[in-house]
């Protein structure tokens, strides 16, 4: 009985972590760059490249943001004003028709870029400890309320573009006021 549960632990673990580290876009083609997964539920926010009719990043809007509600049957809709301003939003540096450099706003200690990689597709990079990767996911684990969350970590779920490696870093937020 417990060499049972014990596998069912497994079973479940395995699950959730090829979930997790699971590489985005999930289709082909697709303009999604990376989503953000968090321990409060499943619905998920969703950082798509906006681009131009000629494929190149639209400069005035550069990525879209939005939410897949998973609690409510896979429906999207945007962000409030108050999660853009506080929460999910970005800050955006150096936008031009090729690349993009962001911050988020709610994290300003971490800068992204956007390029075109190898395979010719738009992606999220950032570095970690001097090493470049391809952002894919970020895990928050929330402690507390919805209106004044405490963020416990933040995990970045990643690609080393060099030899294609899963890279996971945790973020441990300066302590909150």
């Amino acid at each position: 009985m417990k060499t049972k549960s014990i596998l069912s632990g497994f079973i479940f673990l395995f699950s959730f972590l090829s979930f997790a580290y699971s590489k985005f876009p999930e289709e082909p083609g697709s303009n999604k760059l990376f989503k953000i997964i968090r321990s409060r539920d499943s619905d998920e926010v969703v950082y798509d490249i906006n681009l131009t009719n000629t494929g190149t990043i639209n400069t005035l809007n550069p990525i879209n943001i939005y939410w897949i509600k998973k609690t409510e049957n896979g429906n999207t809709e945007p962000l409030t004003r108050i999660q853009k301003k506080y929460g999910y939003g970005l800050k955006f540096q150096n936008v031009a028709d090729e690349k993009a450099d962001f911050e988020f706003i709610s994290f300003l200690d971490r800068s992204f870029f956007i390029r075109r990689a190898d395979d010719h597709i738009y992606k999220v990079f950032t570095y970690s400890d001097d090493r470049k990767i391809e952002v894919n996911s970020l895990f928050i684990q929330f402690e507390g309320n919805s209106w004044i969350p405490t963020i416990l970590k933040v995990e970045l779920h990643g690609i080393d573009p060099t030899n294609g490696k899963l890279i996971v870093e945790t973020i441990v937020p300066k302590a909150q006021n």
